[in-house]
């Protein structure tokens, strides 16, 4: 594979990695997938997940702060609704700040909230929402979803 994941070091991920990759592109072999058949999606190291302006998982959630603050005014008072429902990202990532540099309190705040807005949603309407979000979403810099990412050898 010569240079390909250059930056990652020698190891089971690296070599898990490649091993996968060339079984899938190896026409010969079992394990062989059409070109057009081949997407990759990663996890959230960042390299094919949308991090800038924010996790897209944080759009997801602000979403649904801001929409529990719109059914009940009470909580756009308070942090971190407030923020989701006034769209104050320099609130949120203010919080990630603090949290990097050892102060934890408003992620704390952000935790709660999260884990209220979602405590009493199924299962699978949980899992509808994800789908249909994901189905519309229009992150600010996320990349072509209709263009698929194509691993070859």
């Amino acid at each position: 594979m010569g240079t390909d994941l250059s930056s990652w070091t020698d190891g089971v991920a690296r070599a898990a990695t490649t091993g996968f990759v060339e079984r899938i592109t190896d026409e010969r072999g079992p394990d062989f997938v059409e070109q057009a058949g081949r997407v990759a999606v990663f996890d959230n190291d960042g390299t094919l997940w949308c991090e800038k302006p924010m996790p897209i998982q944080l759009d997801f959630i602000v979403e649904r702060l801001s929409e529990l603050a719109a059914a009940d005014p009470a909580l756009r008072t308070r942090q971190p609704w407030k923020a989701c429902y006034e769209r104050d990202f320099g609130w949120l990532g203010t919080a990630m700040v603090k949290h990097y540099q050892g102060d934890d309190s408003d992620l704390k705040l952000l935790v709660g909230a999260v884990t209220s807005a979602f405590d009493a949603v199924p299962v699978e309407d949980y899992q509808a929402r994800v789908r249909e979000f994901f189905a519309r979403a229009d992150h600010p810099l996320s990349v072509d979803r209709t263009d698929p990412v194509v691993i070859s050898p």
